[in-house]
């Protein structure tokens, strides 16, 4: 699913023991698992469990890490640890980024948000989990998924415009340029993953606004950068109940208000809704309604 909480402050626990009626999980589960909260921002993943729980009739527990009794490792205790080797760089260059959007394609699961074309994603086709994210600079990034995790698929991205596209190599901690196809509509990259497989892709130009979920709602931002006094925000084409929020690079919303009328205006002075006069630099700007969300970076300079 797509929100406007902070899902960068949530730390996910995954199923790494069997018990009652789950089963048990294999290397592309896990790894889906893993992918799909990823792919939300989530800053930290746990595994439940590491010591495996005393028997019990009830819960009928299989294995964990260690296994009970001896302190022995099991199968889970190398699967895990293969995955956190790939995991664990990844997530610290996503720890640096900030989580703007996920979106899914090839279908929507409940509670999810489908694909929709915006000034970094023309078009998707293939069973894929898409995270959108961006770095200070407003550089966007690109996390994918392979939303199957019996299957491995094929994926194809076309960026709108002229790109070039990175691929973060977790083993060499570095990027390695993808090749791409130019097309009338942009740029055309395949990726094969595995089943329940991902990747970080970096993505090279600007990042404009970018809708998700149906929202053909538009949003002006003046001026922008913007310094000394007000940064002016106009909505057009709002479906519904509406709100703006300003986040920050760590992904904290730091100010919201609801949006009312059908081409609603608000201004911003630089204050949080704590009060506090925020500093200079890069925030995005989210708008929800009742279709979906449209974010667009803020260049804020700082005020008196």
């Amino acid at each position: 699913m797509k929100s406007t909480s902070d899902p960068n402050f949530v730390v996910r626990i995954l199923l790494a023991t069997p018990h009652f009626d789950f089963r048990d999980p294999d290397d592309a589960l896990l790894r889906w698992d893993v992918a799909q909260w990823l792919s939300y921002g989530a800053r930290g993943i746990g595994y439940f469990t590491y010591w495996t729980p005393a028997p019990d009739s009830s819960v009928h527990w299989g294995d964990g890490m260690i296994r009970y009794g001896t302190g022995e490792r099991t199968g889970h205790y190398d699967q895990v640890r293969t995955l956190n080797l790939r995991v664990r760089p990844l997530g610290e260059r996503l720890a640096d980024l900030t989580w703007l959007s996920t979106e899914h394609s090839g279908g929507t699961p409940p509670g999810g948000t489908a694909f929709t074309a915006d000034s970094l994603v023309a078009a998707v086709s293939g069973r894929a989990t898409l995270g959108t994210f961006a770095d200070a600079a407003g550089t966007p990034y690109l996390f994918a998924a392979n939303r199957d995790s019996a299957a491995a698929r094929d994926i194809a991205l076309v960026f709108a415009g002229d790109r070039v596209v990175e691929r973060y190599v977790e083993t060499a901690n570095g990027w390695s340029v993808v090749p791409t196809t130019a097309l009338a509509a942009g740029t055309r990259v395949e990726l094969a993953l595995a089943a329940g497989d991902f990747t970080l892709l970096r993505v090279s130009g600007p990042c404009g606004p970018l809708a998700s979920g149906g929202c053909r709602a538009s949003l002006s931002v003046t001026p922008n950068p913007a310094a000394l006094g007000v940064v002016h925000f106009a909505a057009r084409g709002v479906s519904g109940h509406a709100t703006l929020s300003i986040v920050d690079l760590a992904g904290r919303r730091i100010w919201v208000r609801a949006l009312a009328g059908s081409a609603p205006a608000i201004d911003w002075d630089g204050r949080t809704d704590a009060g506090v006069r925020a500093g200079p630099g890069v925030y995005w700007a989210r708008l929800a309604d009742a279709r979906g969300e449209i974010v667009q970076r803020v260049a804020w300079l700082g005020g008196r």
